[in-house]
Parts: structure tokens; C-alpha cells; sequence
């Protein structure tokens, strides 16, 4: 699966790289990591759209 990020997105993370918070980004990268290989069980509570 390709995932797109928007440029407010793309902004968003990288303000979060720019703060050096290096556990929210690592989440981060996980989650995105989660979607790609596994976009219905994936780490977080996904639950599908109603």
C-alpha cells in the first residue's frame, strides 16, 4: 500500500522531526510502518469507517 501524505502532513512531521522528540516520532514512523503492511489490524485501535 502507497500512503500520500498532504502537504500540511508532510509539514506536520516534520515540525515533529525539528523538535527532536525522538519517542513521538518513532511512533510516528510506526504507525505509518503499521498502515502500510497491515491497513485493517495494525497497531493503535483501527476500526473501520461507519
Amino acid at each position: 500500500m502507497e500512503i500520500m501524505l498532504t502537504p500540511a502532513a508532510k509539514a506536520g512531521l516534520d515540525e515533529w522531526e525539528s523538535n527532536g522528540n525522538k519517542k513521538v516520532i518513532q511512533r510516528i514512523h510506526d504507525l505509518v510502518e503499521s498502515v502500510q503492511r497491515t491497513p485493517f489490524k495494525g497497531i493503535g485501535k483501527p476500526e473501520p469507517l461507519k
